[in-house]
C-alpha cells in the first residue's frame, strides 16, 4: 500500500458537487486509476459511494437533478409537536427537513449490492451520538466511527450514507445496529485516519473547509496533495444547504480548474503526453519509428 494512493473527500454539505469536479480532473491525469482506497464524511462520504461504482457521468448526472426542494423537505409536523410538548430530547436530537429526497437519491443512483463486492476499499464516516443526559450533554464530544462499506449488506450501507449525512438539527439520526449516528462531519470532517491506519502514505484529499484543515502533524511520513476552495462554506453557513443547480455548476467547474492545476505541478496529464509525441514525430528532421524502423 505504499506505492498505492488513497482519495479522501471531506465533508461540506451543497459543495459536495466540487469533488465531483475534482474526480473528472483526477481522471484527465489517469490518477483515478491509481486509487485503490476511498473515504469520505457527510456529503464526502455520499460522492465516495459514486467514486467507487467508477461511472463519471452517472455522478455528473446525479448532481444535475439534485436542488433545495429534492433534498431540503421541511417536515413541519413532525418538528412541531415535539416544541408543543417541549420534549427537550426530540427538540435537541431530531431534525426540521426529512431525509426521503437523500434516501430516493441512494435508492435510484447508488448500486449499494456493487460496492458491497467492490475491491475498492470504502470507508464512510458517522458520529455516534452520545446518550442525551444533562450531564453527558455538557461534556458532548463526538467520536468518529469508521464503517467499511466493503462487505455489507445493501441495506445497511444506504443506513450509513444516511448516517454521515445527516447533519444535526437539519436531518433525523439514523440508528445503525441500535445505535443513532449523525453527520460523520462533526467528529472528523477529513477522514484520512482509517486509510492511513490500513498502511496507505499517499493521499489525495479533497476539502471543502479551509477552517478544518488536516492535521499533518499526525501524518508525518505521508505524501499528502490537498485540494481545497479558496473560499469554503464555513465562510457562509447558508452554502452548506446550497443545492441550486446554479451553485452546483460553479462547485463542479471550480473542484476541476483547482484539481488540475494542482496536481499539474506532481503528474502529466495522459493526453498532452501524446499530443507531445504526436508533434515530435511531425518536426523537421526527425522521423516516426515506423519510418526509422525502431
Amino acid at each position: 500500500m505504499e506505492k498505492s494512493w488513497a482519495l479522501v473527500f471531506g465533508g461540506g454539505g451543497g459543495k459536495g458537487a466540487y469533488q465531483i469536479g475534482a474526480w473528472k480532473g483526477l481522471k484527465e491525469f489517469g490518477v483515478d486509476k491509481k486509487i485503490t482506497a476511498v473515504a469520505g464524511t457527510s456529503v464526502g462520504a455520499l460522492n465516495t459511494a459514486l467514486f467507487v461504482q467508477g461511472d463519471l457521468e452517472l455522478a455528473c448526472k446525479v448532481w444535475g437533478l439534485v436542488d433545495n426542494s429534492s433534498i431540503l423537505v421541511l417536515d413541519k409536523a413532525k418538528y412541531l409537536e415535539p416544541l408543543k410538548r417541549f420534549e427537550l430530547k426530540r427538540i435537541i436530537s431530531d431534525g426540521v427537513f426529512s431525509n426521503q429526497g437523500l434516501l430516493n437519491m441512494l435508492e435510484t443512483h447508488v448500486d449499494s449490492a456493487k460496492i458491497s463486492r467492490s475491491q475498492l476499499i470504502a470507508f464512510a464516516t458517522c458520529s455516534k451520538m452520545p446518550e442525551l443526559k444533562f450531564m453527558k450533554m455538557l461534556k458532548w464530544q463526538m467520536e468518529p466511527t469508521y464503517f467499511r462499506l466493503n462487505g455489507q449488506k445493501p441495506e445497511k450501507i444506504r443506513s450509513i450514507l444516511l448516517a454521515s449525512s445527516a447533519i444535526p438539527f437539519i436531518f433525523d439520526p439514523v440508528e445503525i445496529d441500535g445505535s443513532p449516528y449523525v453527520d460523520g462531519g462533526t467528529a472528523d470532517n477529513v477522514p484520512i485516519r482509517p486509510l492511513y491506519d490500513l498502511g496507505y502514505r499517499h493521499f489525495i484529499v479533497v476539502n471543502l473547509d479551509m477552517y478544518h484543515r488536516l492535521p499533518r502533524n499526525q501524518f508525518r511520513d505521508a505524501d499528502i496533495i490537498e485540494v481545497m476552495p479558496a473560499h469554503t462554506w464555513t465562510e457562509n453557513i447558508f452554502g452548506i444547504l446550497d443545492f441550486s443547480p446554479a451553485s452546483i455548476q460553479a462547485q463542479i467547474e471550480t473542484g476541476y480548474n483547482d484539481t488540475t492545476l494542482t496536481l499539474s505541478s506532481r503528474f502529466s496529464q495522459p493526453n498532452k503526453r501524446r499530443l507531445f509525441s504526436k508533434l515530435k514525430t511531425l518536426l523537421p528532421g526527425r522521423k516516426s519509428s515506423d519510418e526509422s524502423g525502431d
